[in-house]
This record gives structure tokens, sequence and C-alpha cells, in this order.
């Protein structure tokens, strides 16, 4: 017997089967050659062979050859429509019996259920890594391979010939058992049942690993595996495996769409590994990049409303890498394409960046990208970490900013290029330096002081710059809600008072900015006793309504102010969120 790898090819003659005749042989012999052939020698037969009685006719072994090949047909087509692609009828080799059919059986396992294995490196091997067990969790193997011969009178008198056996993930003595193991079920009854289906259904369901592997007495439940060489190179072959026809199952099946709710197969469809919900492929893809192109990032998660990850509100702090959240990168790449995943990765950082309060652009016009904030030195002899930019003003190194884009260094109380940490701001830009030079009497000796010191062109720049922002904050303040998550203002421009920030997806009242629950955000206009009771509409939204309403009617007239009159909108808006 030679071992090659992991396959175990017979070297030796086979048994008695190759002394029978074959069928053509039979039948080319004269029948009157078969009577005589005893005789036709010149010795007298035996006396016990004379007082037998006449034998059946010569033409029963070409007979039952016939009934062979008729019953081999039909067990083959059994097993044809039974494990379809199984079987291979090959050529038969020169040195074996030309009547014999030669077969190849390819047979994938598939567990009943999931098994774990804990694979080791086979201590006859002496290159193999160091004994650290790998454990996997598999339902598929990768498949057998086996030869057979099956000769002229199989089924009823000759048991069929193993003459190869591969199984890629055993090392070859483990191959040898289980060739061994597989003698008994070549076996033929006697009768017109063949081996084949039984032999396949033993392979297939791996009735033969509890024999042949035995169990780790570390972990109950889990099955040793022995690796040839490398078992992380033989981990990463069945983790391939396990996916392949895991995929394959999945694409054979059919699912109903979340979004469209059309019943598609699986190979049109998506499944994502977070929670495991399935949505054909042009709806996941349709939503994500919508997403994306709005910037509605929150809702790159599970689309179903009943999905524990989407339900989940987002985070005020979304993380700046794919891979932590619940849709990983390769899996969005793979949905959406690899530059709406640039995309999504720039705005996730803008986002974070923008939502930190201790974040800063730079001054430069062609640049103004997002400046972190740096990390404070340990060994700084400050005591207190400071939590505004006013109160870092005076802390002079920390003042340093350097933008990540353009490398440009700048003071972040002066906006100007860094002058040093211990150097003052040459022209600090604030509020209260500007209200003390508009306080100053035009033409007093102190304002002419500043504008010799500064400049009166760049006073007055900064007069105007800041006289425009302060008439900007108080339009802005006057006409927006800032939300209380992140301080974002938003502006209502129609509709109800229940507004849901953009940035942050925090529910607020857009009347008084309370924070609302997502789950009940009606109910804080639903509250008796408190401001924004009864106030889900203001009047002015009222007063809209009624105005669509006698357009609704006629265009307005005594029949728009009868509907107006019969209409009491608060009555009616009260009775719909109560």
């Amino acid at each position: 017997m030679l071992e090659r790898g992991n396959c175990i090819w017979d070297r030796q003659p086979q048994p008695a089967v190759a002394a029978l005749p074959s069928c053509s042989q039979l039948a080319s012999i004269p029948q009157v050659l078969l009577a005589d052939n005893r005789t036709s020698r010149g010795r007298e037969e035996p006396q016990s062979l004379r007082a037998r009685p006449p034998s059946p006719p010569t033409m029963a072994v070409p007979a039952a050859a016939d009934e062979c090949a008729e019953l081999q047909a039909q067990e083959l087509e059994v097993v044809e429509s039974i494990y379809p692609g199984f079987v291979t009828r090959l050529p038969a080799p020169s040195s074996s019996d030309s009547s014999a059919a030669s077969y190849r059986l390819t047979v994938p396992i598939e567990l009943p259920d999931a098994q774990a294995f804990a694979l080791v490196p086979d201590s006859r091997y002496p290159f193999s890594n160091p004994p650290t067990p790998t454990t996997l969790t598999l339902t598929h193997l990768p498949p057998l391979e086996l030869f057979l011969l099956l000769p002229a009178l199989y089924p009823l008198a000759a048991p069929p010939q193993l003459t190869f056996l591969r199984a890629p993930f055993l090392p070859a003595r483990l191959s040898a058992q289980l060739r061994a193991s597989l003698a008994p079920l070549l076996q033929p009854p006697g009768d017109s049942d063949g081996v084949l289906c039984q032999l396949i259904e033993h392979l297939r369901t791996g009735e033969f690993l509890p024999d042949l592997l035995g169990e780790d007495s570390a972990a109950a439940g889990q099955r040793v595996l022995p690796a040839r060489g490398d078992s992380l190179e033989l981990a990463r072959v069945l983790r391939e495996w396990e996916k392949r026809e895991e995929k394959g199952r999945f694409d054979e099946s059919s699912f109903d769409c979340g979004i469209c709710l059309s019943r598609r197969k699986g190979k049109a469809c998506w499944q994502l590994r977070a929670c495991g919900d399935v949505f054909c492929h042009d709806c996941l893809s349709s939503y994500f990049t919508l997403s994306i192109t709005e910037g509605t990032l929150y809702n790159i998660a599970c689309p179903s409303p009943e999905c524990p990850l989407r339900a989940k509100e987002p985070t005020k702090h979304p993380p700046s890498a794919l891979g932590s959240e619940d849709i990983a990168r390769d899996e969005l790449e793979a949905i959406v394409g690899p530059s709406l995943v640039e995309r999504f990765e720039k705005l996730r950082e803008k986002q974070r960046l923008e939502s930190d309060p201790k974040t800063t652009h730079c001054p430069l016009p062609h640049c103004q990208a997002a400046v972190p904030r740096p990390p404070r030195d340990p060994s700084s002899s400050s005591s207190s970490s400071p939590t505004s930019i006013d109160d870092e003003v005076d802390d002079g190194p920390f003042r340093l900013r350097v933008c990540p884009s353009c490398t440009f260094s700048f003071c972040i109380y002066c906006r100007r290029s860094w002058h040093g940490a211990h150097a003052p701001c040459p022209l600090p830009a604030t509020s209260a330096f500007l209200k003390k030079y508009l306080a100053l009497p035009p033409g007093s000796r102190e304002r002419a002081g500043m504008e010799a010191r500064y400049g009166r062109k760049n006073l007055e720049r900064m007069v105007r710059k800041w006289e425009e922002d302060e008439a900007n904050r108080r339009v802005i303040e006057g006409s927006t809600t800032a939300c209380p998550g992140c301080g974002v203002r938003a502006e209502k421009s129609l509709g109800c008072n229940h507004m849901t920030c953009a940035r942050c997806a925090t529910h607020y009242c857009h009347r008084c900015s309370s924070k609302l629950n997502p789950r009940e955000p009606y109910k804080h206009f639903n509250t008796p006793r408190t401001p924004c009771y009864q106030q889900l509409f203001d009047s002015a939204e009222i007063a809209r309504a009624a105005a669509a309403a006698g357009e609704h009617v006629g265009g307005g007239g005594e029949e728009a102010d009868a509907w107006a009159d019969v209409v009491d909108w608060e009555v009616i808006i009260g009775a719909a969120w109560g």
C-alpha cells in the first residue's frame, strides 16, 4: 500500500473477482466446448462429479451478467436522482477487467447539526506549528473522493472494489482508517439491492466521524481533527468551504424582501451579517445610496423597523471608522461600491468633528478643514483641563492648532499664524475688545490711540464683521430653535412643533427646546398645565390650514367664511393627538 499525501492507492492485486471470466469471454466460447471441456483433456472425471445431476445450462453466467448490468443501471439511475452530480463514469483502468465499470464518487459532507472541531497539529509530522488548537464550528466539510470498480457480477455475486480514497481534511493515516472502515459497507447483500446509496449516505451525513475522530478531553462535544502541517491553513480552507456552501444554500432559497415585500431568490438578495435580515440587493443598495447621498448617516443600519439593531437611537458622537457599527466596511462596499464608502467615511468623520465643541476650522479660506483639539500633555502644569475656548486663551501651548489638511499652524484665539506660546495675540478679535472700542467717543484720545496701535482700517473691518455677526445672531436666535442634543439651530418653515434633528436625530419641541421621548413624542403636547399643551400646531399653521380649506371649497367668499366658522381647528387637532 502506497501513501501519497492524504490519499491511499492500493497497489496489491485484487481478490478472486479477476479469476472469473468476463461476459465477453463466456459468450465467445462455444457451448459444446464448455460441455466437453473436462473430457477433452484426456483425464477421467472423478466419481463424485459423474454421480452429480446435470449442472444448469452454461448460459447462466452470461444471463447473470446481463441481469447485473441491468441492476447496476437501475441503481445508478436512482443514485443520480437522489444525489445529482455525485457519481461520474470514468474509463476503466487498463490493468483491470474490461467488463468492470469505473466510477468516481464525490460526496460533500453535510452534518445534521453544527459540530465543533479542535484543529491540532499531527504529532507524526515534525514540521507542524506549535500545538495551539484552533476551534471551528462547522456544518459542512470538503467532499470525499472515492474511485470504485463495479465488476460485471455486481451486485449479485461480486462486491465493488474501492481503489482510491481522498479526504482533503484528513491526514493519510486517518484516510487509511476510513477506507478500512468502509469495507463492510461494500459487501452486497446478495440480492438486487446495491450498496451505493447506503455508502453515499453514510459519508454525506458524517456518520464515520465519531469513530474516526476522538473527542477533546478539555472541551466536551469537540472533535479533535489532526492537521498535516499547518493547522491554520487547514482552518482557512475549512472556513472558505463553509462560507461557500452556506452561500450556495442561500442562493437557492427564496426570501421576502423587507422593503419592497416581493419574494426573490437568494442570489438576488443580501443578508446582513449583524442581524441576519434579508433584503433584495436593489432595494438595499438604493436605501444606503440615498442615505449616504443625503447625509443621513444614522440610516446606515438594518432598514427593518422590528430589528433590535435598527431600533436603538443613533449616537450623538458616531465613530469615525467603519467596522465598529452594525454594517462593516467590506459589507457596505459590496452593497454601494467603494466611492460611496469613501464619502460615507468623510461625512462620518466630519460629523464626529462638528459634534465636538472643542473642534475648530482652519482659518485659511481655501482650506476650512476641521481641526480637532490636540490631547493635553499629562506633564502639563495645568491642574484642570479647560472646558471652553475662553478657558484656553491664557494657556499658551494649548492655543496651538495644526491643520491636518494643509499643515497650517495658527492660534485658536486670534486665528492668525502661530506667534509662540509666550507672545500675546497681536489683535485679539473678541467681543469685549470691540465693545470697548465702540464705547469710546469719536475723536477721543483713547480711541485715536487704539486706531494708531491696531490700524483704523483693521478696526473698521473688524467692527463691520462683528456687527454683521451680531445681526445674524439676533436673526438666528429670533427665528430658530437650538437642538438640545447637539446645539444645531433649525428654522421651522411649516408643519407641527415636533422636530427631529438632522444631525443627531434628537426629538425636541420647537417652542421650548425640550427634548422629547422618541417613542412618545406627542405626549409633551398632550400634558395639561404645561406651556405647550395643545400647541402641536401654532396659530399661523392653523390659519394656513383654514386658508387652504377656503381654497378647497371655492377659493374664498361667503362659503369659505362659513367653512372656516364651522371648523374648529384647535378642537380637531387636540382630539387627534389627545
